[in-house]
């Protein structure tokens, strides 16, 4: 047993070429697949019998995850291929003597550009592999020409009306990840969450050094860490604070710089 990894030095696309060149079989288990990667490993093999099973789903090839063209060269090629609609995330090759049970999906990011891991087995393991595939592609939906064909129709059509939707999506998505990146350009209040428009007076007073360490020093390093240019991001659990700091403990400014904030927290979590 060894492990697969996509570095400098190998991946699973030079992994694989090598499983395929040595046999005359080959099972394969994995939800995406693409057109290129299909001629790339499988265009010029000889191989004897090639099953696939893979997934059938209008909203993966509509994303680009998996390709329905990739489907059809594979029986172009030869091969049996069989689909589940849901539920299939394993990725299984399987050769005459040998198997790879793996993270990566038969696609670019998959076989080399993706950080991904995998096992290689040999012998009596790479049997116990093809069993359970055995039991699944009994499990499986046979899949034709046909079927390809007319689900690249349904695809192209969608396609053609959903050029704006995906762009805003591109957009979103861009969004997004500066988000989870932690770059504050970007945020929108979750319903547990309230936004607070800051004047400048209030954003002179949040920004102001602190110092010490006590309680009402962390609250205002909490809402430096929760401003988005003159934004002010509050929680549940900031508001409750802010209200305690405001009306209970004598802090001047936030009776009087930050009244409105206050004013604004009590109403949140009351």
């Amino acid at each position: 047993m060894c492990y697969v990894w996509n570095n400098q030095q190998e991946n699973h696309g030079t992994a694989l070429a090598s499983m395929i060149q040595a046999t005359h079989n080959l099972n394969v288990i994995c939800p995406y697949i693409r057109e290129t990667q299909v001629e790339d490993l499988l265009g010029d093999s000889e191989l004897q019998s090639l099953r696939v099973i893979t997934l059938w789903s209008f909203r993966a090839f509509l994303a680009g995850s998996s390709e329905p063209e990739a489907l059809r060269r594979l029986l172009q090629l030869g091969g049996e291929v069989r689909t589940m609609s849901s539920g299939l995330h394993a990725k299984i090759y399987i050769a005459d003597e040998s198997a790879m049970v793996t993270s990566a999906n038969l696609t670019g990011g998959g076989l080399a550009n993706n950080l991904e891991c995998g096992v290689a087995l040999q012998g009596r393991k790479a049997v116990s592999a093809l069993e359970q595939f055995e039991l699944e592609w009994r499990r499986a939906t046979p899949l034709n020409d046909e079927h390809v064909v007319l689900m690249i129709s349904a695809l192209n059509q969608e396609k053609a009306h959903s050029h704006e939707l995906f762009k805003h999506l591109e957009e979103l998505e861009q969004r997004l990840s500066q988000v989870v990146s932690g770059s504050p350009s970007v945020w929108t209040p979750r319903t547990d969450e309230i936004c607070v428009k800051l004047t400048l007076d209030q954003i002179d007073f949040v920004q102001r050094p602190l110092r010490g360490q006590g309680g009402y020093q962390s609250l205002l390093a909490r809402l430096q860490d929760n401003m988005n240019g003159d934004l002010l991001r509050l929680t549940r659990t900031d508001c409750e604070r802010v209200v305690r700091y405001g009306t209970r403990y004598g802090q001047g400014g936030f009776q009087t710089r930050l009244q409105s904030i206050v004013q604004l927290a009590q109403q949140f979590i009351n």
